[in-house]
C-alpha cells in the first residue's frame, strides 16, 4: 500500500449549472442542495469542512481511498459531478496557522 497522508479536497462548481438547475432546492436560503449535499457526504467519510468548497481529511489516507470516495460521490449524487468545473485532491503536509 502506498504512503497515507491527509488530503485536502476543493472542488468548483460552473454555477450557471448549478443555479441552472438547483434554485428552487435552496437550503435555508445560504446554501443550495449541491453544496449541502457534498458538505454531508465528506462530513460523513472521514473528512472536515475547512472552507466554502474545501475539505481536509480527518486522519491520513491512500489516493486510491480518495479516489474511491469521490467516485462514490459522484454515484450516489450525480447532478454534482455535471456541475464539478474542478476537483483538486492535494496531499496534506505540515500546516502552520498564521492568526
Amino acid at each position: 500500500m502506498g504512503k497515507q497522508t491527509k488530503k485536502a479536497l476543493n472542488f468548483d462548481f460552473n454555477t450557471h449549472i448549478i443555479s441552472d438547475n438547483m434554485s428552487e432546492m435552496q437550503i435555508n436560503g445560504v446554501y443550495n442542495k449541491a453544496y449541502y449535499d457534498i458538505k454531508k457526504y465528506l462530513l460523513s467519510n472521514g473528512f472536515e469542512h475547512t472552507q466554502e468548497l474545501g475539505y481536509t481529511s480527518i486522519e491520513p489516507m491512500s489516493d486510491k481511498k480518495v479516489n474511491k470516495l469521490i467516485s462514490k460521490l459522484t454515484e450516489e449524487i450525480p447532478y454534482v459531478a455535471e456541475a464539478f468545473s474542478s476537483v483538486q485532491i492535494t496531499n496534506v503536509g505540515k500546516v502552520y496557522d498564521l492568526t
